[in-house]
């Protein structure tokens, strides 16, 4: 396995490695398998329409630069799923850390849940 960042781990080609991790490195992916024993999970703030025609935005609090919007929250809900795996293959890629999910994080929004990150980055440049 191979180390990015505290404590974040990929799974490789090593023995003991699962089917579907050794299929996903097979195509030249790599997955995000632990992060301290934890899934990360993001708290995403929803801020949900106020009149006909609006758009239903979603900021992670704890996630920079991750905003968007869908039409109604299923849509809202995936695209900033969408938006923080991109960013976060942004980061890992630059060689910069992920952020920490801050368990305290709060907003003036409709709605706040946790989501979860989930993350495939290329083969580790050598």
């Amino acid at each position: 396995m191979a180390h990015l960042g505290k404590g974040l781990l990929l799974a490789g080609d090593e023995s003991g490695v699962s089917g579907e991790q050794s299929a996903l490195s097979g195509l030249g992916f790599r997955t995000v398998i632990e992060y301290l024993g934890h899934m990360l999970r993001y708290h995403v703030a929803f801020h949900l329409p106020r009149a006909a025609g609006e758009m239903v935005v979603a900021e992670a609090l704890d996630f920079p630069g991750a905003v968007t919007q869908g039409f109604d929250l299923p849509d809202a809900r995936l695209m900033i799923a969408s938006a923080m795996e991109n960013l976060a293959q942004c980061l890992l890629q630059e060689g910069k850390p992920l952020p920490t999910p801050n368990p305290d994080a709060e907003a003036n929004a409709d709605l706040i849940e946790l989501v979860p990150l989930t993350v495939h980055v290329g083969a580790l440049r050598v």
